[in-house]
């Protein structure tokens, strides 16, 4: 988009604007899921930033600070449908204890491992069953 703006003395200064927000495709009708373009390879039910890379808890804050869990796995520049909240059931290779917490492991990863002193503490949910779980991220903190 290109604004023109007049300016005294009688003059005109073009300024292009760029795109802003989060790109991608839409989601279903009726969920909050949101794109975000893939800045790395991106594997499937994984934790994401808004940059489009993984998120971790093991870096700083910034990398700590999960948007949301990837829908499928997509390559460097394609568009990650990302699901910030719901659920998500019936994925093979889970094994979650039910009703434990899961939080932001390395690298995107999904754990019930309690990170160790040094990482953030990001609790991205709940196990609903071994193959099944409720997004519902909380903020990064410190151990």
């Amino acid at each position: 988009m290109t604004l023109e703006i007049t300016v005294t003395p009688a003059s005109t200064l073009a300024i292009e604007m760029a795109p802003y927000g989060l790109r991608g495709p839409q989601g279903v009708a009726g969920s909050l899921n949101y794109g975000v373009v893939a800045a790395e390879v991106i594997g499937g039910h994984r934790a994401v930033l808004a940059s489009g890379l993984y998120a971790k808890s093991n870096g700083t804050f910034a990398q700590a600070l999960c948007v949301g869990l990837s829908s499928g796995a997509v390559g460097v520049g394609e568009d990650i449908e990302v699901q910030p909240n719901g659920k998500i059931i019936d994925m093979v290779g889970w094994s979650w204890s039910v009703g434990g917490l899961i939080y932001l492991g390395s690298a995107g990863g999904l754990t019930q491992t309690v990170p160790s002193a040094g990482q953030w503490y990001v609790v991205l949910g709940v196990a609903l069953s071994a193959t099944a779980m409720v997004i519902n991220i909380q903020n990064p903190v410190l151990l």
